[in-house]
Parts: structure tokens; sequence; C-alpha cells
């Protein structure tokens, strides 16, 4: 057992541990019993000061003991000893009954002397009760101290700047709104999506519908040049893996928006070195691995 080696309290919960012969008594424990190991007894009081004595320095405290409960030890709340159990007062039933233990300023020099080498332990007394609200107090502390570092990191990420409807206009807000001018054909994704691909082939697809025209390598005869556009006889086949070949129509109007969709027209263009320019008109998604397929008559 170790000792409590720094200032006792002149106040605190005590526990008086020993054999008191009352008890052995009302057991009817014979000689050869109380001989035997028996559990002690444990009872429990408050430290009610220091009382030095002629002799020796002795503690006043409230536990009972009884004769036979000499030399066992008062310990506090941390079950370190504070001292010897020696004597109590003698009330008569009729006042207060106070005990006395010799103190552990007395008990150290004369275990030293003895050449016991005691342990003391004269950290303070704290209770379960304590180290659980130490232990609550610096979890909260920790909490608040996390809080205000939160707190100091977005304060130092300054907004880029703020609309005139209130909102910031961070980085993000402002790419999103940038993507959103294209509509349909915009398209958004998070640096947290778990792949790309879906993003690229909306992007693909909004391409190729985009992409619709192309020069002709070869010049085409105009069949009626009264009439708008390049009337010309072409077949225009639309193939795509899986599906069955399409023949576009020629539109209605060589303009884009010319119809039945889809359909193709033909326009003069000085971009082009034949001068004639492919259209087709479409809606909704392109299929990957697709092709147009163009075969135009030479001859009016």
């Amino acid at each position: 057992m170790a000792i409590a080696g720094g200032a006792t309290n002149d106040a605190g919960a005590v526990t008086a541990v020993g054999y008191p012969m009352n008890v052995d008594r009302a057991q009817g424990l014979s000689l050869t019993d109380i001989f035997r190991a028996q559990p002690p007894v444990k009872s429990n009081g408050t430290l009610s000061g220091r009382r030095p004595a002629r002799d020796f320095d002795s503690l006043l405290h409230t536990a009972p003991i009884a004769r036979g409960s000499s030399g066992g030890p008062l310990l506090d709340e941390c079950g370190r000893v504070l001292g010897v159990n020696s004597f109590g007062t003698d009330s008569g039933s009729a006042d207060a009954e106070f005990y006395f233990a010799v103190s552990d300023r007395e008990l150290l020099p004369f275990l030293l002397a003895n050449g016991v080498k005691p342990r003391v332990n004269g950290l303070p007394c704290r209770s379960l009760a304590d180290l659980n609200a130490q232990e609550q107090q610096a979890a909260e502390r920790a909490q608040l101290a996390a809080q205000a570092q939160a707190a100091q990191n977005e304060a130092r990420i300054a907004h880029s700047c703020m609309r005139t409807d209130g909102a910031f206009a961070d980085p993000a807000a402002r790419m999103s709104d940038f993507v959103g001018q294209f509509g349909t054909n915009g398209v958004m994704t998070s640096l947290c999506d778990d792949s790309f691909a879906p993003a690229l082939a909306q992007l693909g697809t909004a391409i190729g519908r985009a992409f619709t025209s192309h020069c002709l390598d070869n010049t085409v005869p105009d069949g009626d040049p009264v009439a708008p556009g390049i009337q010309a006889s072409c077949d225009v086949v639309l193939r795509a893996p899986g599906k069955a070949d399409q023949t576009i129509p020629m539109c209605n109007a060589p303009t884009p928006q010319g119809g039945p969709q889809p359909c193709w027209y033909l326009s003069s263009s000085t971009g082009c070195n034949s001068g004639v320019l492919f259209s087709v008109n479409r809606t909704g998604t392109t299929t990957a691995g697709e092709t147009i397929s163009i075969r135009c008559g030479a001859c009016r």
C-alpha cells in the first residue's frame, strides 16, 4: 500500500480498515477462528483535522474503530495510508465519538528507521468523478479550439466578390454560372466524382451536334440554281454500330431550321475549297462510332 506523502487535508472522506474484536465476538468466533485469515472490516467516516498529542502527531476522524482495530490503516479516497488507527474517545454514549490515528509523519520515520522503504504517493487524491470532469473539460476546450481554428481558416479564405443579388461569387459558383449559360450543352462535374467519363461523353455528344457541317472534297452541280441552296441528288446514309443503316432525306429548306430532322442540305461556302458545304440538321444524342456517308451525282 502507498502512503500519502502530500500535505493531509483537515477534511475529507476516510476509511478505517481493521479487525475489531466486538465483530469477532458477535460472530461467535473461537480463538482458532480468529487466527485464521478473515476479511477485514471497513468503516467510513470523515477526517476531522490534525490533532497532535503530547508524544506523537495524530489525526482525528469519525470512521468507527474498536478494540482490535489498532494497527489498521486509515485510508484516503484513493486508498493511500494517511495513518495508523490507534484509539478512540470514551463518550459514554452521551457525546459524539471521535477516533485517532497516528499520522504518516510518525509512520514514515518509523518505517525508514526499521529498514523499510515505503512507497509514497504525494499526488493530490482525485475521485473518478473529478477525473471524468477534467476529461470532459479538456474535450470541450479541444472542441472550442477546433471551432475557433476552423473559423479562423474560413476567415482567411476571402470571397472573390459579391453579386448584386447578395450571393458570393466564389470560383466554383462563377464556373457553375458560366457553364449554365450554355444550357443543355453545358457540362458541370465535380473533382470528387469517381470518373469523368460520363461528362466527357456528354461533352463529345454536344460537340458532335455542333460540328455537323463539313466541306465536300469535290464540287457538286446545282440542279436548280434558282432555288435556295444547292439542289443536288445525293444519297446520305447514317451508320452506327449495332444499328440498321438509316437513309437521311434532304431538308425542305437549306437552313439550320429545315426538316424533317434528321435531314441534310448543301450550301455554297467560300470557306471550302470545293465551294460546297454539307450540313446535317438533327436532334438528340449521337452514338459512339457512327458515320455519315455521302454520295452525290456529278451530272446535271
